[in-house]
């Protein structure tokens, strides 16, 4: 859509800062899912624990679309459980106080 609104030379830096974004925010998810989950296992490698989500991550982005819309889906789901979880205790203490 840039090119074709703005100029070629903008839709090439475009996808390029697109491309370089995904690289460092992906890279920096994996180190810190490293270091989260470091505090709880501490005789695991920490170069594992990236493969491992890395080799996930990739399989993820490989299968289907129906696939990845209903991982999505369930992911999306267990977030809002949580966020409810998480509030109502609060909620009801805010409350009896």
């Amino acid at each position: 859509m840039s090119r074709r609104f703005v100029d070629d030379a903008f839709g090439f830096a475009l996808t390029w800062n697109y491309w370089f974004n995904d690289a460092v925010s992906t890279a920096a998810d994996l180190v810190a899912l490293q270091l989260l989950l470091q505090y709880w296992t501490d005789n695991f490698p920490g170069w594992a624990i990236s493969v491992i989500f890395l080799a996930v991550l990739i399989g993820l982005n490989i299968v289907s679309v129906k696939v990845y819309g209903e991982m999505e889906y369930w992911l999306s789901l267990l977030k809002i459980v949580t966020i409810v979880v998480c509030l109502v205790p609060y909620r009801s203490k805010r409350h009896f106080s």
